[in-house]
């Protein structure tokens, strides 16, 4: 039974391969219509929901450079389920769904796995705990990065204004 359930989470997570540099209309023909959508001036992000997997994808430019698979049902049987070796596979089955060129295990704590492409032009983050996924361009973290500090010194500066 275990290997027949087993089975059936790979199966269904086959099905939930987004991948960068696809377009909102491709994403959309492989999921269906989205949960959510939210356009900044930059980006747009659309949540997907399909097979118990939340698919969150962040376009730039009109192409995904960001994507988070999350179980949305964590318990023994879930889709990214860490229990028996499955996480592995599965990660790296989506992993590999973006880019086939293998991937290097940067650093691995009980907490947080990260990955980067070989060719270095996309990472990866898995949380096991919380079964979630996330697969991204370089250029889209640089990008967040700059946008993080930028509001950072905003903050700062709205804190020091009338000193």
């Amino acid at each position: 039974m275990k290997k027949v359930l087993v089975i059936f989470i790979m199966i269904a997570c086959v099905s939930v391969f987004a991948r960068i540099g696809e377009t909102k209309e491709e994403c959309i023909k492989r999921y269906g219509q989205p949960t959510s959508e939210v356009k900044d001036s930059n980006t747009v992000t659309v949540v997907f929901l399909k097979n118990d997997i939340k698919i969150e994808i962040i376009f730039y430019q009109g192409k995904a450079e960001y994507i988070k698979y999350r179980s949305i049902r964590i318990q023994e049987s879930s889709p990214l389920d860490c229990t028996g070796g499955t996480a592995d596979k599965t990660v790296f089955t989506l992993l590999n769904s973006n880019y086939s060129g293998g991937w290097i295990i940067q650093n691995n704590t009980s907490a947080l796995v990260s990955y980067t492409s070989k060719n270095k032009l996309l990472e990866a983050l898995y949380w096991g705990s919380i079964e979630n996924l996330e697969i991204f361009t370089v250029e889209y973290k640089q990008r967040d990065e700059k946008e993080k500090l930028e509001r950072a010194k905003a903050d700062e500066a709205r804190k020091l204004n009338g000193f």
